[in-house]
């Protein structure tokens, strides 16, 4: 019982905090927001998947905006990722005490330490549709995404494409990534 109890302040807590990031998703419009809103409604999805009548209505709702956040911030720039943020050596942060740091040094530790900024969307959404067409016994991507279209109706007729794009784009930069 105590068990059940606390599943049930758990889900109360995910309907909570999800029902406020999708009511503001629309209104925020700093980058940086707009991601880490994508990141934990991504997340939050992934949690309910296993509940094939709401997956598909909710990603029918989410992916046009999702998509268009990752087409306006991010895809075009997955090249430049690893130059803005590249890995720290630990050496070089040992090396120097942190007493010794500047502000400089801290604001930059924050920058190395940072997940949402480590994170692609693009990478999340993936894995997240990955596992709803699994565990809606979708043969593959492109079935949920036609399916997951049809919901949506007139509201975007090019989600199968954008997604698409997006995802060539993400798989082009690993490639690029790997022979480098």
């Amino acid at each position: 019982q105590v068990f059940e109890t606390m599943q049930q302040k758990r889900n109360n807590v995910m309907k909570s905090l999800f029902a406020a990031m999708f009511a503001v998703k629309e209104r925020v419009k700093q980058l940086y927001k707009q991601k880490i809103v994508v990141l934990g409604l991504l997340k939050i999805l992934q949690g309910v998947t296993s509940d094939g009548q709401l997956i598909v209505p909710l990603l029918a709702e989410l992916l046009p905006w999702f998509l268009k956040v990752i087409k306006d911030s991010e895809i075009e720039q997955l090249q430049f990722a690893d130059e803005v943020f590249p890995e720290q050596d630990e050496d070089d942060a040992d090396a120097k005490s942190k007493t010794d740091w500047t502000e400089a040094d801290r604001i930059s530790a924050l920058c190395y330490g940072d997940m949402v900024s480590h994170t692609f969307m693009i990478d999340i959404l993936l894995k997240t549709l990955t596992n709803a067409a699994q565990k809606l016994n979708h043969t593959d991507l492109p079935s949920l995404l036609q399916h997951i279209a049809t919901q949506c109706g007139d509201k975007n007729a090019d989600i199968v494409n954008d997604c698409k794009y997006c995802m060539d784009k993400y798989n082009e930069y690993l490639k690029n990534k790997q022979t480098n």
